[in-house]
């Protein structure tokens, strides 16, 4: 880009903070847009600043910036214009700004949501150009595409013939930046919602962390700030989407001593940290891990073996105290991780003391309730040889004799172990298929046991840095994961096992640690977190990854899939999962449960799959469908290849006449996200406040919709492009014709003076097309009046406010109310008002 057109793009910056300078300054409904944005203009101005907001010569320096000082400082501006472009097309949405611009400017448009009026803010911005002499301005490929992206200015079609067509993503390139390679014609993805093919499991709503070491010292981790915002975003995905954690070293949060040659123990710190956990509807994977106080050594003497089975009953016996049966006995609680890597705490297990480990966790447990179920061994189990630890439960558990019950094997409820990818997803399902064909010919009593790899992560090694964990590979990898699982599930058969096995019945994408620097990005986290030392108090920030965002998207996935037949060049990357919710239809499959297997090996009616069941939903809502298409390429580097897929949907009879409304999110290589913003700002390691609320804004998937459609015909098809890597989920909501539900469960965590992080519940929803959540706030009273806080998109259950500045007189002291709103515009009550103190 010339430094004219450089010029030329200040002047509309310049023009649009006249504009924001006549709105109310002391307003805190656009707080923080206002400041990232006027920031950014500022510096664009007048080049004037502190450093981090300046882009000059050397600033950015970066493999990609070749050529000549200049050419390497005019491409920094004009990247940084451009991202700027985008939060002023953003901040054009704000009713002060609207009413400034032009006055033949649309009656009524101001103050409405901006992803509901894509062609009114295109025009918006169209008439912003024209009446401030700009019409010469002409946006780059980069960032065409990200306002397309945006504000989803997508042509739409929608038609009621035969076969309605809802053009979602046919969008023209520019082909004269980026070349788009095609590899295959049209595939045709057929889904058949008149009647459903069985019952879809949940069965990716777990994940997991390891404090680091030494593990002794696990409570200034887990009990830490840090742990206590990362655990309360994952538990605020919406619906349920992550319901488990599981966390090594608990016990060792558990303080032990010996009083008069007896056990004393203090729970405290573990009460702390699933207290927070139940808070946020979050089961423990509850690991038997650790040793209190030191107190055991050796695990064949037979007053430890007593003790450890009491220390197991009086845990149990606690938390079901404290939390109640029902919630206790939907943990799953679990043997010693990994036990053939010898990590053992201090305490020496030999073979014959680990199998007494394990019959006293059994015995401990099952003394206090028959509904308490135990599974492991939670290792790797590949072929006998190092891994005698992880055999060996399982055969004792097969044919062996009960330290408690002599001449009868212990009781082990579900069988774990931990398979992972190389870089991809396929492999991890042909290993456990290989390991449960192997468990069931060698132990044929333990056939019938529910599997679970909890440990179902793409690549070993959490803390490895590579750059495909940080953006929507990873998100595209999950996807696949979800899909290859699901389809092993509906048909119970596989190219490497063709007999029928049991199926998994839980996977753990492993990824709710936490990075360190200078590492924020590229870990296995679901989180980027920043740690803060340069300001008084130190400060912990939190950005959300694709990976998180992907759980929460597959959470709109309905509770029985669809048959989905494939026509065309089908593309082997390709991965198409479509469910629907409250279908109304028969069922083609009633059961899942294998032929023979005893009833208290289901798992005892509780849902540990962590699906939620909520009554008002099911009582209230109406029929929703979603297909979720996925193009990967693992963990390779895009390749631009493209797949373009019309997708019909046979709609169920009784929708004739409906309204129906359409709905797309993508995470993909269309759009930039918080990964690239950090790469733009030059990979700070303690970022401004300005550059945190620039990383957020390019948080979560972008949104297409919603579409009305009108349904004549009982099909709908729409078109979509995928270029690899890709993840598009297309959700379709039949409107709900009662009020949506309240918000409850408003909670707030203090970060700093002007930080406060939101968190709520969306468990009395009695619908999931949530099209964003408005936060208000009042400084007044709990009766108000209340200011609106956003004005975009809020869809996860939390929103982390923060004010533009950290030390300023102002603080985020107040009342704080939130509300849904539907797809088709639809508004709940608001929640209970809540007071966050500051002091």
């Amino acid at each position: 880009m010339h430094l004219s057109g450089l010029k030329k793009m200040m002047r509309m910056m310049v023009v649009l903070i006249l504009a924001l300078a006549q709105c109310e300054t002391n307003s805190d409904s656009y707080d923080a847009d206002e400041e990232r944005f006027m920031t950014g203009a500022r510096a664009l101005e007048d080049h004037t600043g502190a450093p981090e907001e300046r882009f000059t010569t050397g600033a950015r320096a970066s493999e990609d910036h070749t050529g000549a000082p200049e050419e390497r400082s005019t491409a920094g501006h004009a990247r940084y214009l451009q991202r700027n472009t985008n939060l002023a097309l953003k901040t054009l949405s704000a009713p002060c700004v609207l009413a400034h611009l032009s006055p033949e400017f649309p009656d009524g448009l101001a103050g409405q949501d901006i992803h509901r009026n894509n062609k009114e803010i295109n025009k918006t911005f169209t008439l912003f150009l024209k009446y401030n002499s700009l019409k010469y301005f002409q946006l780059t490929h980069a960032v065409k595409k990200r306002k397309q992206n945006v504000f989803t200015a997508l042509e739409t079609s929608v038609k009621t013939g035969e076969t309605p067509e809802l053009s979602l993503n046919d969008v023209e390139e520019d082909k004269s930046e980026v070349q788009l390679k095609k590899v295959s014609e049209d595939v045709q993805v057929i889904v058949n919602a008149r009647e459903t093919a069985g019952h879809l499991q949940h069965f990716w709503r777990s994940t997991g962390l390891c404090p680091p070491s030494p593990h002794t010292s696990a409570r200034p981790f887990l009990l830490s700030q840090d742990e206590t915002l990362n655990l309360a975003l994952i538990g605020t995905l919406p619906h349920g989407a992550v319901a488990q954690v599981r966390v090594h070293w608990l016990l060792d949060l558990v303080q032990g001593s010996l009083e008069n040659g007896f056990p004393r123990y203090d729970f405290s710190q573990l009460d702390s940290l699933l207290d927070h956990l139940h808070n946020y509807h979050l089961r423990p994977g509850l690991e038997l891990m650790g040793n209190p106080g030191n107190l055991f050594t050796d695990m064949e003497n037979h007053t430890q073996v007593i003790w450890w089975r009491d220390l197991v009953a009086h845990t149990a016996r606690r938390y079901i105290g404290r939390y109640g049966l029902e919630w206790v006995s939907s943990w799953l609680w679990e043997t010693w991780n990994e036990p053939d890597h010898h990590d053992f705490d201090n305490l020496n297990f030999t073979l014959q003391g680990f199998l007494n480990y394990f019959d006293a966790c059994s015995a401990g447990l099952k003394e206090v309730s028959e509904s308490l179920v135990l599974g492991g061994p939670g290792g790797s189990c590949h072929p006998p040889n190092f891994f005698t630890f992880c055999w060996a439960i399982l055969q004792h558990c097969h044919n062996g004799s009960s330290y408690f019950t002599p001449g009868k094997p212990p009781t082990i409820d579900f069988i774990s172990f931990h398979k992972k990818g190389s870089s991809e997803a396929d492999s991890i399902l042909d290993q456990e298929l290989d390991t449960i064909n192997t468990i069931t010919t060698n132990y044929p009593s333990l056939r019938h046991l529910p599997m679970v790899n909890d440990e179902a992560d793409f690549l070993k090694g959490w803390w490895r840095v590579l750059e495909w964990r940080a953006d929507a590979r990873y998100a595209a990898l999950v996807v696949r994961s979800v899909y290859i699982h699901q389809l092993a599930q509906a048909t119970h058969t596989h190219q490497l096992a063709q007999t029928t096995l049991p199926h998994i019945n839980l996977i753990s994408f492993d990824n709710a640690f936490l990075n360190y620097r200078p590492s924020f990005f590229e870990q296995r986290t679901m989180m980027a977190r920043f740690q803060i030392n340069c300001t008084t108090p130190r400060q912990v920030q939190l950005v959300k990854k694709p990976a998180y965002t992907i759980m929460g998207l597959l959470s709109l996935l309905g509770d029985h899939y669809l048959t989905t037949i494939l026509r065309g060049l089908s593309h082997p990357r390709l991965s198409v999962i479509s469910s629907c919710r409250r279908c109304q239809l028969p069922s083609i499959q009633t059961t899942t449960r294998i032929k023979g297997t005893p009833e208290r090996h289901t798992w005892k009616n509780v849902n540990r799959n962590g699906e939620v069941k909520r009554k008002s939903e099911e009582a209230n809502g109406r029929w929703e469908a979603t297909v979720v298409l996925s193009l990967s390429n693992g963990s390779e580097s895009s390749t631009r290849e493209t797949l373009t897929a019309r997708v019909s949907l046979a709609l169920p009879r009784h929708l004739l006449g409906e309204e129906l409304f359409v709905v797309s999110y993508q995470l993909g290589l269309g759009q930039l996200g918080p990964y690239q913003a950090w790469l733009d700002l030059g990979r700070p390691q303690e970022p401004t406040r300005h550059q945190l609320a620039y990383m957020r804004s390019f948080e979560g998937a972008d949104r297409s919709g919603p579409h009305k459609v009108l349904v004549t015909r009982p099909n709908l098809s729409w078109w979509v492009r995928l270029t690899l890597p890709d993840v598009r989920v297309i959700h379709v909501c039949q409107r709900l014709t009662v009020t949506p539900g309240q918000v409850v469960g408003v909670r707030t965590l203090s970060v700093t003076s002007a930080d406060v992080l939101l968190t709520w519940s969306d468990a009395r929803l009695n619908t999931r097309c949530v099209l964003k959540y408005e936060v208000e706030r009042s400084l007044a009273g709990r009766a108000g009046p209340y200011i609106g806080l956003y004005h975009h998109q809020v869809t996860d259950n939390n929103f982390w406010y923060s004010l533009p500045v950290l030390h300023g007189s102002r603080t985020v002291q107040g009342w704080y109310r939130v509300r849904v709103v539907t797809y088709w515009g639809t508004k709940g009550p608001f929640s209970p008002p809540v007071y966050h103190h500051v002091g």
